[in-house]
């Protein structure tokens, strides 16, 4: 629930915004070249039905590929990652949409942005320059967003998409399509233990204060 809150209070607060990299360094995701089956289980659920990954992958800002799905920095390069699927079995409406993806190691607190991306799979397979792709990554429309802590290590993220996710995938009914994703470290620290939270001021307390109002006189 603490994160959940403190989300919701980063969102008011205006802390949380896509591809706006913190100075600190930070990643999730992170080395996963050994650990993996190839290609990494990781699954859309559309419509209550299972598209896993065709093949995943990184690009790091100054160009060139990675072989695991490592997002975030390291001494000051940045690197997104990206998620192959075949839609070939999708038909009908898109009503409702997740993204699940395992974690392996998260090494600071941030927020982790899906986007929608117009690039293809072919693309990156045969890409032997992929500087261009890079940007592309995360220039669509952000698709799904999750706040991830390294308490978060070694389990199954997983949300929801929006509602632009819903219409993207519906658009894209039987293509093969590529996921672009951006780990950002909170300009906080990566500090995880709930006392760093109180740098965000009285702002997220008050937040969290009003919502438990709203829950209790609900019930």
């Amino acid at each position: 629930m603490w994160k959940f809150l403190v989300f919701v209070g980063l969102l008011a607060l205006g802390l949380v915004s896509p591809s706006v990299h913190a100075e600190e360094d930070g990643y999730a995701f992170g080395f996963i070249a050994d650990a993996l089956p190839s290609p990494a289980p990781n699954y859309l659920t559309i419509n209550n039905a299972v598209f896993t990954n065709t093949s995943y992958g990184s690009i790091h800002s100054p160009g060139y590929l990675g072989g695991n799905y490592i997002s975030g920095a390291e001494t000051g390069i940045y690197t997104s990652n990206y998620f192959d699927f075949d839609l070939a079995g999708l038909t009908g409406p898109v009503t409702s949409a997740s993204f699940n993806v395992d974690t392996y190691l998260v090494d600071a607190i941030g927020v982790y942005y899906i986007y929608a991306t117009t690039l293809t799979p072919a693309q990156l397979a045969a890409s032997s320059n992929p500087s261009p792709y890079y940007s592309a990554l995360t220039s669509g429309d952000v698709i799904g967003v999750i706040l991830l802590t390294p308490d978060d290590s070694n389990t199954l993220a997983s949300f929801d998409l929006t509602t632009n996710g819903d219409t993207w995938l519906q658009s894209n009914e039987g293509n093969d399509v590529v996921v672009g994703g951006d780990f950002n470290v909170l300009p906080f620290g990566a500090s995880p233990e709930p006392s760093s939270f109180l740098l965000l001021g009285t702002g997220v307390a008050a937040l969290a204060g009003l919502l438990r109002r709203k829950i209790v006189k609900s019930i």
